[in-house]
């Protein structure tokens, strides 16, 4: 399908650095009527390549769940234009999904030699169950998708450490119950993204540690949190769970707390970091 022109056209600009990247079109307001998204490059930038789906029209997306494979030689901007049907909503959300990393990128963190070990099991929308230790993005900037599900593991409990946890995929006044390590919490294949996430460190060395997590939520900036008790959720409570970071490292004075939600500053990388999930309103 080829569209020329609308009244209601809106024009929207993203960055993509160079390496291979997913382009999906994730939602829509219009539910029964999406807009036409049709991507380019703006005059006088360097040439993305494109590779649509089998059939579909070259450059466009015309349908939430659709997505195209962009190729990058170097850092560049695509031009997203919404053409929205007759009478109906533009707002949309995309998600630019890296398939390559940079080398810093792909550098994992030292675990603390005196923290206790995690091990985290995640099952992810469309991908199904991923495992990763502790200081490892399940889901994440890089590659956002739901969560529907979780298990935390640790490999000992004999330094008086436990942690405890609880999620929830309905609205924020749900009561969270909280299980031991080792129980899965959430659901399996059943499209209810987690929306709500409590962790908790309990046993008689629970003062040593602080359990140091890094959240995504759809539509969302990056936030990065450490405590002893944290309630994680998005701004309104109802945004999917897109990405999880968390390990153990040994509390301090100045980063003790007993509950922390979310924080109301982020470091511009953080920022930068977020900004792959694409929400046009």
């Amino acid at each position: 399908m080829t569209m020329t022109s609308s009244p209601n056209l809106r024009v929207k600009t993203i960055d993509v650095r160079p390496g291979l990247a997913v382009l999906r079109y994730t939602s829509a307001d219009a539910v029964g009527a999406p807009p036409v998204l049709r991507v380019t490059s703006p005059a006088g930038e360097a040439r993305v390549e494109m590779i649509g789906e089998p059939a579909a029209a070259e450059s466009e997306l015309t349908h939430v769940g659709q997505c195209m494979v962009l190729k990058a030689s170097q850092e560049s901007r695509l031009a997203i234009q919404i053409l929205p049907r007759a009478g109906h909503s533009s707002n949309i959300t995309l998600a630019l999904e890296y398939l390559t990393t940079s080398r810093e990128a792909e550098a994992l963190p030292l675990p603390d030699p005196e923290a206790p070990g995690l091990s985290i099991l995640g099952h992810i929308s469309r991908l199904g169950d991923r495992r990763v230790r502790d200081g490892q993005w399940l889901a994440g900037p890089e590659r956002p998708l739901p969560i529907e599900g979780l298990q935390i593991e640790r490999p000992s409990e004999r330094d008086g450490v436990m942690i405890w946890y609880g999620a929830s995929d309905a609205s924020p006044s749900r009561t969270i119950q909280m299980v031991e390590a080792g129980i899965f919490v959430g659901s399996r294949g059943r499209a209810r993204p987690l929306r709500g996430l409590m962790l908790e460190l309990r046993g008689p060395n629970a003062n040593k540690f602080q359990i140091d997590a890094e959240t995504l939520f759809l539509g969302a900036p990056l936030r990065k949190v450490s405590g002893s008790s944290l309630k994680l959720s998005g701004p309104t409570g109802n945004e999917p769970l897109t990405g999880l970071k968390i390990s153990l490292s040994r509390d301090t004075a100045s980063a003790r707390r007993k509950v922390i939600t979310q924080p109301d500053s982020m470091s511009e990388s953080h920022r930068e970091s977020a900004s792959r999930v694409l929400v046009f309103r």
